[in-house]
């Protein structure tokens, strides 16, 4: 009897052990800090890109960190909206927008691009053809079909928008054919393919469009420059997991940036770069022919 008590004991034991196992490895996973962003390049460059920095994270966390891409900016946006997401890489677009209805969405670190030897939070988007066309001007794109990327893209619709008003272009008459093409990819490949006669992108995405297609692309007009994408975190992060990832991203050590990965780096920028990109917006949804004082886009600030 008491050897059958004994061995009942035992099973017991074993089995709590497990459950209890279950429980704490349901828990780690439950714990995994989730990183959302849209596909703002080819899908694949850009997972290869952030897998370095993503593992990077994890281990200055000592956590799991995942990285999704989301299919497209909408979902970006949701997912950040029902906290599916802890944290998001969202353009400055997004992050201002989303900001009015989550205030507190809390900002940790902005991107970095290398120009001319120096990081740089901004950069440009550009208005582009195929070579073989004999579109060489903006005037010359009258009449022609054009491809932006998503209405909520900074690169790809919201700042060209915003040039093609201040240009008193209203751009249902102005192109024969308006098309939201979804992503960035997506744009360059039409446009090389000759699907559409032009279209916009951002430098980051034609550089990667033409070690596929080769030098196609003619540039036609930049705009710019655009804050770079952020990474911003969700109101359930805590402050002290906010501050290690925002210290994390300021000292990326070189190592991390593969040659996939176009960010050099990441720093924590003055609140008041989001303020001059949400004057910006008020000015898009303007009636076209609307300028600001200097009747052009309103230049960045010397000290980023």
């Amino acid at each position: 009897m008491k050897r059958h008590q004994m061995l009942w004991g035992l099973l017991w034991l074993f089995f709590l052990l497990i459950d209890f196992g279950l429980a704490q490895a349901k828990e780690a996973k439950k714990e995994a800090l989730i990183i959302g962003t849209a596909p703002y390049y080819y899908r694949d460059k850009l997972r290869q890109g952030f897998m370095p920095l993503i593992q990077y994270l994890s281990d200055e966390l000592g956590r799991d960190v995942e990285l999704v891409i989301t299919r497209s900016y909408e979902e970006l946006v949701n997912k950040m909206k029902d906290e599916s997401f802890d944290v998001g890489f969202l353009s400055s677009v997004l992050y201002v927008q989303l900001k009015r209805e989550s205030p507190k969405l809390k900002y940790l670190a902005t991107a970095q691009f290398t120009e001319e030897g120096k990081n740089t939070s901004y950069y440009f988007s550009w208005i582009i053809a195929r070579k073989s066309s004999e579109i060489r001007k903006v005037k010359h794109l009258r009449g022609k079909s054009f491809a932006f990327t998503n209405k909520l893209s900074s690169s790809g619709y919201v700042y060209p928008k915003g040039y093609f008003n201040w240009s008193n272009f209203i751009i249902e008459d102005f192109f024969s054919r308006i098309v939201f093409a979804g992503t960035h990819e997506r744009v360059t490949d039409m446009v090389a393919e000759g699907e559409v006669e032009t279209g916009v992108s951002y430098d980051a995405n034609i550089w990667s469009a033409e070690e596929r297609y080769g030098r196609v692309f003619r540039r036609i007009k930049r705009i710019g420059p655009i804050l770079n994408p952020s990474f911003v975190a969700n109101r359930q992060v805590d402050g002290a997991l906010c501050q290690q990832l925002a210290t994390a991203l300021e000292n990326m050590p070189p190592e991390v940036q593969s040659k996939d990965l176009v960010y050099a780096g990441f720093r924590h920028l003055s609140e008041s770069n989001f303020t001059i990109v949400e004057d910006f917006l008020k000015t898009v949804d303007a009636p076209n022919g609307t300028k600001n004082k200097k009747g052009k886009m309103s230049k960045r600030k010397k000290s980023e």
